[in-house]
């Protein structure tokens, strides 16, 4: 009796391991799978388009938006300088466009963009309801991974980087402290700024050339 009843439990822990060892295959054929699968993503894991400029999109603050996108969406992780706020009562034109705004990077003293405000209403309105249509990120005024375009390009990139990520750029413009690669896709131009006294990347801009 007991030594039946010994087969029988050594018969259950039996089966139990060859199935573990089937799962277990099963498993690592899956992860070796997945893991042949190609992910974008911004800096905080949220996914772009595409790996290139294809994508037209940006991140900010790890969040991706299309190009163009509405200033209310990261109105509180980019803050209007006072003189541009609503008490101020600051419009943008009806069918215009307002440059040389200044938004404040939220939680960082003295970080800041510029960017310009596209008004599509035929009416004058406040910042809040209009597009961003031109993004520009300088090294002297806004630390990489608070803007960042696919494959993780963002301030402090090389030009290396950049080519490898975009291919050869449509325009290269020489300067005598540096140089620019210029990449046009669709209704957006990127511009990159490189100074040959610095490392990486010292300005990105991004313009929506739409209506």
């Amino acid at each position: 009796m007991k030594k039946s009843f010994v087969k029988t439990v050594c018969g259950i822990v039996l089966a139990g391991v060859m199935l573990a060892a089937t799962g277990c295959g099963n498993n690592a054929s899956s992860a070796s799978s997945n893991s042949s699968v190609a992910v974008v993503e911004s800096a905080d894991g949220e996914a772009f388009a595409q790996t290139d400029l294809s994508a037209n999109q940006i991140s900010i603050f790890g969040k991706v938006y299309d190009i163009p996108f509405n200033y209310s969406k990261v109105s509180k992780q980019l803050t209007l300088r006072e003189e541009m706020t609503e008490k101020y009562n600051v419009k943008v034109p009806a069918k215009g466009t307002l440059n040389n705004v200044f938004l404040d990077v939220a939680g960082t003293q003295g970080s800041y963009i510029e960017v310009a405000l596209q008004n599509t209403y035929t009416t004058d309105e406040l910042p809040k309801l209009c597009n961003i249509s031109m993004i520009k990120v300088s090294a002297d005024h806004c630390e990489g991974g608070v803007v960042v375009l696919p494959s993780g390009i963002t301030i402090g990139s090389s030009a290396y980087q950049i080519t490898g990520q975009y291919g050869d750029p449509d325009k290269t413009i020489d300067e005598k402290t540096g140089f620019q690669y210029v990449y046009v896709v669709g209704d957006v131009t990127y511009t990159f700024a490189f100074d040959t006294d610095k490392d990486g990347l010292q300005s990105m801009i991004i313009e929506y050339t739409g209506k």
